[in-house]
């Protein structure tokens, strides 16, 4: 149950942060752990947002615009 919950959140941040996307042909694969559990949508995005800034999927441009969006 919780891990059905923790993949809906992750679509969720995803659909939120595409149109930021800068690259495509990617396949992301996240594993949550444990301390995932009582993860928040918004932290949800904030965590997410980092790493397609850490792969450079995401240009810098576009990451200030993301913080204004949420």
């Amino acid at each position: 149950m919780v891990r059905h919950r923790l993949k809906r959140l992750y679509l969720e941040a995803f659909r939120f942060l595409k149109k930021y996307i800068k690259k495509e042909g990617y396949d992301l694969v996240i594993i949550a752990r444990k301390k995932a559990v009582d993860l928040s949508y918004a932290e949800a995005v904030r965590d997410l947002k980092k790493l397609l800034a850490r792969g450079k999927l995401v240009n810098e441009k576009n990451n200030t615009a993301i913080n204004k969006d949420l």
